[in-house]
């Protein structure tokens, strides 16, 4: 379904109906408001990569048909055979080559299945990038890689190797040989999700996984919220002035807030004096240019 979708750039509205779920942001009981919403035009649609996976023949080069991940792609002994060894690559790079019981490569939609149930990171949901998790690994230190999306991941299993099976979102696609090449990269276009207008992502993963045993939001505190609408220049400039004020021997500390028209040709934007923790007192609006000239500014100061 998620592979159809995609192709037809279908939005997807996830419902949960079990337990988990963590691509099932919606309750049962907030299915009809979401669904009011999405026909408003008022919901927010996530893009979700997917991957690619093909089977090529070492001798003939010779590639199978592609077939699409949401979750991973998973290469993985029988239950019952010697681990395997795995020789990869990333792009025409060589990483190393695992011995372990398989290898997940995830999507970050998939970092929260069996990624992480295998010991690899989480990955948040709208991040272009992919995850290389080895199985029950032999060598403590073959840990996770977490990879640039546009990476081509190739991995070869090396002889002696009994059954091998190649499973894309939990169904079996393929079983491999020694003389066969697993290609997964990126797949030409994303899963549009419809996400959850009440939950936000870390609400999520804090009630589905039980973090601190609380799925209540905490607020940041309102002037560390103004903070964060500012402009990324405005705090550099803070940092500069603080400086050259302790050069003048002032411990005067600048604090910019109600940034105006910062698209515009003249944005604006006040000022706290600090020393210390304390206020005392505030700098009228001034011109970016005058912040950078600092000629009203000192004689405020």
């Amino acid at each position: 379904a998620a592979d159809a979708a995609s192709q037809d750039g279908l939005p997807v509205l996830g419902v949960n109906m079990g337990h988990l779920g963590f691509l099932s942001e919606i309750a049962v009981d907030e299915l009809y408001k979401t669904l009011t919403m999405v026909l408003a035009g008022e919901s927010r649609i996530e893009k979700r990569i997917m991957l690619r996976a093909n089977i090529i023949n070492g001798s003939t080069g010779a590639m199978s048909e592609p077939v699409r991940a949401l979750n991973e792609v998973v290469i993985v002994k029988d239950s019952t055979a010697a681990m395997i060894r795995l020789r990869c690559w990333a792009n025409q790079e060589y990483i190393t080559t695992y011995r372990a019981d398989g290898l997940i490569i995830a999507t970050p939609t998939g970092s929260t299945a069996y990624n992480l149930s295998a010991g690899g990171p989480l990955v948040h949901g709208e991040l272009d990038s992919m995850v290389l998790t080895p199985i029950c690994p032999f060598m403590l230190e073959s840990r996770p890689v977490l990879l640039a999306s546009d990476t081509s991941i190739t991995a070869h299993l090396l002889a002696p190797a009994g059954e091998v099976k190649v499973i894309v979102d939990g169904e079996l696609c393929w079983r491999i040989t020694e003389n066969d090449y697993l290609l997964v990269r990126k797949a030409e276009r994303p899963l549009l999700v419809v996400s959850s207008p009440w939950k936000s992502y870390f609400n999520i993963l804090r009630t589905k996984l039980n973090w601190g045993g609380d799925s209540i939001d905490v607020p940041l505190p309102e002037k560390l919220t103004l903070a964060y609408h500012l402009p990324v220049e405005l705090h550099a400039m803070a940092e500069q002035l603080r400086q050259a004020l302790a050069l003048l021997g002032c411990e005067l500390t600048l604090i910019f807030h109600n940034a105006k028209n910062w698209d515009g040709d003249h944005p604006l934007a006040q000022a706290d004096l600090m020393m210390g923790d304390r206020l005392i007192g505030e700098a009228p609006e001034y011109t970016l240019e005058q912040w950078l000239r600092c000629d009203q500014l000192w004689s405020h100061v």
